[in-house]
């Protein structure tokens, strides 16, 4: 049995050992990624199978999947600060995993869901976690470049989870591609347990703030430091709105790459991962330099300029979704995911260095549940439900309407970045002076 007991040590941890750290992490993350999205691209194919409508397809990617993990990181988010978290995501890394493989031999819809269910659960503690030992492994002036190579493992993991599930999946069917993404993280969860050192926490705090952290977090004090500086409740807000789009995006664009480009099933998966993997990789990666460099010159212009990029990524997914061309499709999409990336580094950079220390793990967990409890849940069932509504009315290519209308909530998540901008710094004065 892990031992989750934490073992406190005074010293940070610096150098390699920092980066040797981060890089577990990135794996674990990226295996995250995969494992999401392996239900993606397998998407038209387990419509087939099960006969399922856009509906239940949407709901089964999305709702399904985010209702158990907004449940999941509560829990965590509750415990995360009193635990030893590297054992921690090592045992949650082990779960999903399984179930993972194990999604790959149902029988049944209701099956898969019930493993989907289960993989949800356990992945939810895996990015409060990782946030909480991110600011204690890195010196706040890192934190911003730290968290975009983290966050890189999105991209990466979508890129080699659609690239690699679809040819997986013309070639051996939609169970191998689930034992496929669900086999490697059973190695990396013994590699963290026998490798990862725990820093100690409140690494680069101050003693007012470890002092704080000593007490029992409260959720009502968490709620209570989230509106009072306005700033982590307009990043909350914008963070939902986009994910829900985002993660609409993600669910249906393989299948409209099928069926409005008539792209074959083991092309499909290449074009998304090219136009959303390499984009997200170019621009998380842009986004990390850029808000470690403004945040010096001021707290809120990195994310001023993550509230303008969210216009520019509205625009270019309505034309990508106005394009019946898989390359003009890849083109504007491949845009589109360089603008919407840059939003990760600055805007958790800033949320989690605004989170007073002793609430860092309640508010890093309620941003994570959030966007999953509202953007996962939504978004994908949001478009499903759009597009069997467009098509009862005899209108061609429901898909391309539906997606059309979910991503005009960019426009309304770069309001709230822009608010975001303009209460940073004072947050970020009242922060500093406790």
């Amino acid at each position: 049995m892990i031992n989750l007991k934490r073992e406190h040590s005074g010293e940070p941890i610096s150098g390699w050992r920092s980066w040797y750290s981060l890089l577990l992490l990135c794996g674990l993350y990226t295996l995250n990624s995969i494992d999401r999205n392996v239900a993606s691209i397998t998407a038209e194919a387990l419509k087939r199978e099960f006969r399922l409508s856009d509906t239940e397809l949407g709901a089964m990617v999305g709702l399904a999947y985010a209702l158990p993990f907004a449940l999941g990181g509560v829990a965590v988010g509750a415990v995360v600060e009193r635990t030893h978290r590297g054992r921690l995501i090592a045992g949650l890394l082990a779960i999903w995993s399984a179930l993972t493989f194990v999604s790959g031999l149902t029988s049944s819809f209701a099956q898969l869901v019930c493993a989907r269910v289960g993989v949800a659960a356990s992945e939810a503690g895996a990015s409060p976690t990782a946030m909480s030992l991110i600011m204690d492994l890195f010196p706040k002036n890192r934190r911003s470049r730290a968290l975009s190579v983290y966050y890189f493992s999105t991209p990466v993991g979508l890129f080699v989870g659609f690239a690699l599930g679809g040819l997986v999946l013309a070639q051996f069917g939609w169970r191998a591609a689930f034992f496929v993404a669900g086999a490697p993280g059973l190695l990396l969860a013994l590699v963290i347990l026998a490798t990862f050192k725990e820093p100690p926490l409140g690494a680069y705090a101050e003693a007012a703030d470890l002092e704080a952290v000593a007490q029992r977090s409260r959720l009502s004090e968490a709620l209570q430091a989230l509106w009072t500086r306005k700033t982590l409740l307009y990043l909350l807000l914008a963070a939902m709105i986009q994910t829900t789009a985002q993660s609409a995006v993600g669910a249906f664009l393989a299948p409209f790459f099928i069926r409005i480009a008539h792209v074959p099933v083991r092309e499909a998966g290449l074009w998304v991962s090219v136009a959303l993997g390499i984009g997200a990789a170019v621009g998380m990666l842009i986004g990390g330099v850029m808000g470690d460099v403004l945040a010096k010159r001021s707290p809120g212009l990195s994310i001023g300029v993550v509230g303008f990029a969210m216009i520019g990524a509205g625009g270019c997914a309505l034309m990508a979704f106005a394009s019946a061309e898989a390359l003009s499709i890849v083109a504007w999409a491949g845009v589109f995911s360089v603008l919407l990336a840059l939003y990760y580094g600055p805007t958790y950079a800033t949320y989690m260095s605004l989170a007073p220390l002793a609430h860092r793990g309640a508010l890093g967990a309620l941003i994570v549940v959030l966007n999953s409890l509202v953007g996962y849940g939504l978004g994908p069932p949001l478009v499903g439900a759009l597009s069997d509504l467009i098509a009862r009315q005899g209108i061609a290519e429901s898909l391309r309407w539906a997606l059309s209308a979910v991503v005009c909530l960019y426009f309304v998540a770069a309001l709230f970045f822009l608010a975001a901008s303009r209460t940073a710094g004072r947050d970020a004065k009242a922060a500093a002076a406790g």
